[in-house]
This record gives C-alpha cells, structure tokens and sequence, in this order.
C-alpha cells in the first residue's frame, strides 16, 4: 500500500498508526482530512519513514505536535490545518529539508517560531500558521529561506520589532501576512 486516501468521510476514534517499522513501511501519502477523528497525532507515524504527504486538516486531533515528526525526511507536505492541537511547534521538524508545505493554520499552537526552521527547512514554500497563539519576535532566519514563497502568520501574538532580515528577503517571497 503506497497511497491511502479516507478523507470526506464520518470517520471517528484515533488516527489508526503503524505498530512497528514494518506495518505500512511503503506508505507514501496518507490522506484523512475531513472526518472526524479525534485524539493526538499518533507518535507511530514517524516510522513511515518514505511518506511524502501527510493531511490531517479539519479533524477533532488535539494535543502537541509530535517532535518525531522530524524523522521523516521524505516528507514535502504536512498539512495540519483546523483542528485543535496545542502547544509549541517542534524545533526538531528543522530537520524536514525537502519539506515545501505545512499548513498548522487554525489550532491552538503556542509559544515561539522556532528560529531553527529557517536554518534547517531549506525546501519551504508555503508556511501557514496563522489563527494560532504563537508569540514573541518573528525569527530573522525565516527570511534567508531561498524557496520561501508565502508566509502567513495573521491572528497570532507576535510582538518586537520586525527583524532586519526581512529588508533582505529572498527575492521569492510573493506573499507576507502579519494582520491581526
């Protein structure tokens, strides 16, 4: 099984996980956004080491956003969007450098922008993390991502000046969203 597509469906209970490195081992997408599951992200997923596409948005999921997560370095979209996870953003996910898209918009995230993910996450693209409770300064490091094309952070805490990196950002950087 490479692809497993569930979404738009009244599916209820914990996200099923792999049990061990071998159950689900070629995985490639998975695919469940829009139902109805509930609970946190199960810790398990990061043995998929091959996936490439993660999409959990607009679930019931809760909790903090697994540090493991960090592992799965074939993984280039994490959407997370419109659910109800909570706590810091990992600094260990600096490690997800063919990463292009994560989408954590619309959850309860808090605490800082780990000033890692703009020394690590080279592939960035598209970063969405607003309608959360993230706060404190907007880290500089954001800015020297080459492929970084939009940045949303509207309806969060953010406070300090802005950084002077920001008056050298990459030429790529279509769209920077900091309203509200």
């Amino acid at each position: 099984l490479e692809d497993l597509e569930l979404s738009y469906n009244y599916f209820v209970g914990p996200l099923p996980s792999p049990t061990s490195k071998g159950g689900l081992a070629r995985l490639r997408r998975l695919e469940v956004q829009y139902n109805r599951f509930q609970g946190p992200l199960p810790a398990t997923l990061r043995l998929l080491l091959g996936l490439d596409l993660l999409d959990v948005t607009g679930n019931r999921l809760s909790g903090p956003l697994p540090p493991g997560y960090g592992e799965l370095l074939s993984l280039r979209s994490l959407y997370l969007a419109n659910n109800s996870f909570d706590g810091p953003l990992p600094g260990e996910w600096s490690g997800l450098e063919r990463l292009r898209v994560l989408d954590a918009a619309g959850n309860r995230l808090s605490g800082v922008l780990p000033e890692s993910w703009g020394n690590g996450m080279v592939s960035l693209r598209r970063l969405l993390l607003d309608g959360n409770r993230l706060e404190g300064r907007l880290p500089g490091s954001l800015f020297q991502l080459r492929q970084l094309q939009l940045l949303s952070l509207h309806r969060n805490y953010l406070s300090s000046t802005l950084p002077e990196a920001l008056a050298r950002a990459n030429a790529s950087l279509e769209v920077l969203d900091l309203g509200g």
